[in-house]
């Protein structure tokens, strides 16, 4: 902190950065998985009821006047079984036939495609319910939890480094919670390499070295801020 920053080269952020890679204890990197897919899932007519409803099928219109609605089942052979059909159709008095809907009809037919970030955010993101690709937002949550910013962040940008303060109260009081975007921190992580001084106490909570680191950093960062 002896160096003063300017414009690209942010020494005061690089003290920090450098505070919190000496008092973190853990580090870890992620098992390497690989994605696969899913069998498709097909869903059928009767599947969603229109064994005995067609005015869910876009394809089969009412017909035209003198015609009414009747229930067919007839036993056919379909891959090997012997199934009862049932069939909707459009008759006339006269025995007619206008239009039918055939229940074993495919309608729906997809796969899903787990990435290899998958168990990871799903464990992270287990109460999200609605998410369907929680790695997507996995990236998000470990910045600065669990990933610590690059030191490169520090140098050569044109934003200065005006929110240590706002940091000092995240690491202490709220450090679970993701860091915003719109800063001057770069969280790629090309190495995939992970851990973070609060991340350390929560591991082990009863530990009072790391109640004492986190309190050193921020006497540490405290003490630059003054400066």
């Amino acid at each position: 902190w002896s160096l003063k920053p300017r414009a690209g080269f942010l020494y005061d952020a690089a003290g920090d950065v450098l505070t919190w890679h000496i008092h973190t204890e853990h580090w870890f990197t992620s098992t390497a998985q690989i994605g696969v897919a899913s069998p498709k899932i097909e869903i059928r007519n009767v599947d969603i009821g229109r064994d005995s409803c067609v005015s869910h099928d876009k394809a089969v219109k009412p017909p035209k006047n003198g015609f009414r609605l009747r229930l067919k089942r007839k036993l056919e052979e379909r891959e090997g079984l012997s199934i009862l059909t049932p069939k909707i159709v459009y008759e006339s008095s006269a025995g007619e036939s206008n239009n039918s809907v055939d229940p074993l009809k495919v309608v729906y037919s997809e796969g899903k495609r787990y990435q290899p970030g998958y168990l990871w955010g799903q464990l992270s993101g287990w109460y999200k319910q609605t998410v369907a690709d929680p790695s997507a937002s996995l990236s998000a949550e470990r910045r600065g939890t669990i990933s610590l910013p690059e030191l490169t962040s520090c140098f050569g940008g044109r934003k200065p480094y005006k929110d240590r303060k706002k940091i000092i109260e995240r690491v202490t009081t709220a450090p679970h919670q993701m860091w915003p975007t719109g800063t001057i921190w770069s969280f790629k992580n090309k190495h995939k390499i992970y851990g973070s001084p609060w991340l350390d106490k929560a591991f082990d909570k009863n530990s009072s070295g790391l109640e004492n680191s986190l309190a050193d950093i921020r006497r540490i960062m405290e003490q630059a801020q003054k400066k």
